[in-house]
């Protein structure tokens, strides 16, 4: 009895390059549909993103030429940091579970495929010692509810950007009358102050005698 020979990466990659075709197929066939089609323009073209970008990683893990992912690095705060910019147009695409599956009809049964196929040992070691395919293909499970086992890696966190100082306001030489306190007020020349249910309320329009 011969024993398998194990899937390599490029195996791996046609096999998801044939999962997403028949996906992308599928979902082509309902672009007549004039209340759905903007939408399903934009899915095609996300599907065909993934794929290249899935064969362009497998390809690097099996020729060994990935850059090992960086740790996490405490971000500063920058003194003067640059303007903002706006930013680049994305995708509107629905993040909802299952949301292509409930669009798209027949979607389900690529998801049990892609499952299948993101369970498989070979498929997970790859996975695992790569993590931008994780983030590559967390939205797409999502999209058509396949829940791999073992599950995705999830993505590594990256500590807080520290919020540079306000800057100090300009002084006040009094606090603002109008604005109710809680705490008895100070005294100030000019101003009366009235409790009132828990409030102290300054008196409009009356001085303190001289």
């Amino acid at each position: 009895m011969t024993q398998e020979t194990p899937p390599t990466p490029s195996d791996l990659s046609d096999r998801f390059a044939v999962i997403i075709e028949s996906l992308y197929r599928a979902t082509a066939r309902t672009v007549r549909d004039p209340m759905v089609a903007p939408l399903i323009l934009l899915i095609c073209a996300r599907l065909r993103r993934i794929t290249a970008r899935f064969a362009a990683l497998a390809a690097r893990y099996a020729a060994g030429t990935l850059r090992p992912a960086r740790p996490p690095q405490a971000r500063t705060a920058d003194p003067d940091p640059p303007p903002p910019r706006d930013p680049p147009p994305r995708d509107k695409l629905p993040r909802g579970y299952a949301w292509l599956i409930r669009l798209v009809p027949g979607a389900a049964s690529y998801g049990s495929q892609l499952q299948y196929l993101l369970s498989q040992p070979e498929m997970a070691a790859m996975i695992a010692a790569v993590p931008r395919m994780a983030t590559l293909l967390r939205p797409l499970c999502r999209a058509l509810a396949a829940e791999p086992t073992p599950p995705l890696p999830p993505d590594p966190e990256r500590p807080a950007r520290p919020r540079p100082p306000r800057p100090p306001g300009p002084p006040r030489d009094k606090p603002d009358p109008r604005i109710l306190r809680r705490a008895p007020p100070p005294d100030e020349p000019g101003i009366s102050w009235v409790r009132w249910r828990g409030l102290w309320l300054p008196e409009p329009f009356r001085l303190k005698p001289a």
